[in-house]
């Protein structure tokens, strides 16, 4: 059977190699999915509805990445949780990560 999703609180964290190799595939997995999520926007009917917004904006460019519709950001939500869910992380482990990746 396929496990998804986080272990307690109250469980031992995994030992420093099995972190590492959870960090490295979570990476792997977060960058792929947020490739194909963000060119699944560029579609014709995506782009027009929800991701044309995010390439309107004017301003500051860092800014630009928060410009964006509420689907889309949903969608590209989703990439960012995925890695550490299906390598069943430990929460100080994901809170780890999340932060590490800002």
């Amino acid at each position: 059977t396929v496990k998804c999703g986080s272990p307690s609180l109250l469980n031992k964290t995994a030992s420093l190699f099995d972190l590492f190799k959870q960090y490295v595939v979570s990476i792997i997995l977060v960058n792929v999915t947020f490739y194909w999520s963000h060119r699944l926007l560029h579609s014709k009917y995506l782009y027009e509805r929800f991701h044309k917004v995010h390439h309107e904006f004017v301003g500051v460019r860092s800014m630009a990445a928060q410009s964006a519709h509420p689907v889309e950001t949903i969608v590209e939500a989703f990439p960012q949780i995925i890695g550490p869910m299906l390598m069943q992380m430990h929460p100080t482990a994901i809170l780890h990560f999340f932060a590490w990746r800002i």
